[in-house]
């Protein structure tokens, strides 16, 4: 069947052609219809209908809009009047300069609405709120693009325990001196989101912001709350924030991002004992770490509490820490904590590996970690290490440098200390045995024979990192391949 638009078309040049007579359609199926609104020029005696004849305040243009509309603000106008909008469309702006200039907005129940092109900024000092709060019962399709927003916390939260919101995106966005008088100083928030994008975000805590408020433990760049699943986030900056550039207590994709000079780069876990289940962060840059109000810190990855997270191919690059003694580390795992895999990750001039929790499965293996003179480059603040596999990493630095490992700080281990310690002789021995070894020795013990089958065979299909000869996550045909080539060897 044609589409109704689509006949009156026809009809209409039917009519035309045959008769000379144009056909006078009355009314239309598309009731899109754009507001316009000027704080400088506009007047809320207009129709707001035309650029020429915008509204002045965006009560006013509200008060004109229906679901499906689009309201549209002048370049370079400044409206300081929060509002709450509760209408389906896009919110866009009009005119040539930069974007127009908005307090707050709040949204309430609103589902299919796009931000675009806008600029949230606190315009009067004593004003408390600032930027967007979406707030709602149950919506869906809520999208920020090529905004940005200064000195607010951006909030996407339900309102109700049982509220959920979906497909909500976070894209080509800044979020610049994210702080303020509040607990909570976020540049951006998020609670029971399924399907949340983050994609080609700056947020920047600022050292201004550092400057002029106090900084607590509860300061973050980006916080993804509980609850929250189908996360990504990717090709995104996260600087200077004074504890996390990117809290995550929900599990998430991260990927191809950037973080510079956090207190700690990305936390992914939880307060209570493995309540994030699964991770993936991957393909990231680390650069510089910061500190808390003077106090040490500096993390580039933490996982505490958690459990199912890989880490791979992230690399880390010159914490830059003010202390001649301590490097902050790379990756740090602790809590309670079950099947983590950290896998082929370069660490130069951080920390390295820190060890503090309760192990369940835990593989380290094909890391590079490259320190400089009193590197700790793997620091063990556990009784022992069972559920933790060591394979294959390499460990660079001059071995007459002190400090190359942590056991229980503050005590700090020389080289040959290290491996005369009951400890480090372990490790050490486990390290070795899987150095340059033939992957499909599974038990690694010289040859490839009926023992490494018969350990095959309980693992196929698992994902234990013994039996996964090639190395893709999965026991199956393609590992059983590599034991067959070489068998006898």
């Amino acid at each position: 069947m044609l589409h109704y638009t689509k006949l009156m078309s026809i009809l209409t040049a039917i009519l035309t052609i045959q008769f000379g007579i144009p056909l006078l359609v009355l009314g239309s199926t598309n009731n899109q219809t754009t507001i316009y609104v000027s704080s400088s020029s506009g007047s809320d005696n207009n129709s707001g209908l035309a650029a020429t004849s915008p509204v002045q305040t965006l009560a006013k243009a509200h008060s004109l809009m229906e679901d499906g509309y689009t309201a549209l603000l002048k370049s370079g106008d400044v409206f300081s009047k929060a509002i709450y909008w509760n209408y389906e469309g896009i919110i866009s702006s009009y005119g040539e300069g930069p974007r127009p200039i908005v307090s707050w907005m709040g949204f309430y129940n609103v589902s299919n609405l796009t931000i675009d092109n806008l600029h949230f900024r606190r315009t009067d000092p004593e004003e408390r709120d600032a930027g967007f709060w979406y707030m709602f019962i149950n919506t869906e399709n809520f999208t920020v693009q090529n905004c940005l927003t200064e000195s607010n916390t951006n909030i996407v939260a339900p309102l109700g325990a049982e509220a959920r919101c979906y497909n909500v995106k976070i894209l080509n966005s800044q979020f610049l001196d994210t702080h303020g008088d509040d607990v909570l100083e976020v540049g951006f928030y998020a609670d029971r989101v399924s399907g949340l994008l983050i994609d080609n975000v700056t947020v920047d805590y600022s050292q201004e912001a550092q400057d002029t408020y106090a900084d607590t433990i509860f300061d973050h760049c980006v916080y993804i709350q509980h609850h929250c699943d189908n996360v990504e986030i990717r090709n995104s900056t996260f600087g200077n924030a004074p504890t996390n550039g990117l809290k995550l207590n929900s599990p998430a994709w991260v990927h191809h991002n950037t973080f510079l000079s956090n207190s700690v780069g990305c936390f992914i876990g939880a307060q209570e004992p493995a309540q994030v289940a699964g991770g993936l962060i991957e393909d990231n840059i680390f650069i510089g770490a910061g500190m808390l109000n003077d106090h040490p810190r500096g993390d580039a990855i933490n996982v505490g509490n958690a459990h199912d997270i890989i880490i791979r191919n992230n690399r880390f690059e010159d914490a830059g820490y003010p202390s001649d003694e301590w490097q902050p580390p790379a990756i740090s795992i602790g809590g309670d904590v079950y099947n983590i895999l950290v896998e082929d990750n370069v660490s130069c001039d951080w920390g390295g590996l820190r060890l503090n929790g309760i192990y369940d499965n835990v593989m380290l293996r094909r890391n590079v970690l490259e320190g400089n003179p009193r590197t700790v480059d793997l620091s063990v603040n556990h009784i022992t290490l069972d559920g933790v596999k060591f394979r294959d990493n390499r460990y660079v630095q001059d071995i007459n440098e002190p400090f190359w490992f942590q056991y229980v700080p503050p005590y700090y281990l020389y080289w040959h200390e290290w491996f005369a310690d009951d400890l480090g002789s372990e490790l050490y021995a486990e390290e070795q045995k899987w150095q340059f070894k033939n992957h499909a020795d599974i038990n690694a013990d010289g040859s490839v024979d009926i023992n490494d089958f018969v350990i095959f065979i309980v693992d196929y299909g698992t994902n234990e990192w013994q039996s996964d000869i090639d190395g893709n996550g999965v026991v199956n045909i393609q590992d059983f391949s590599q034991l067959l080539i070489n068998w006898g060897s």
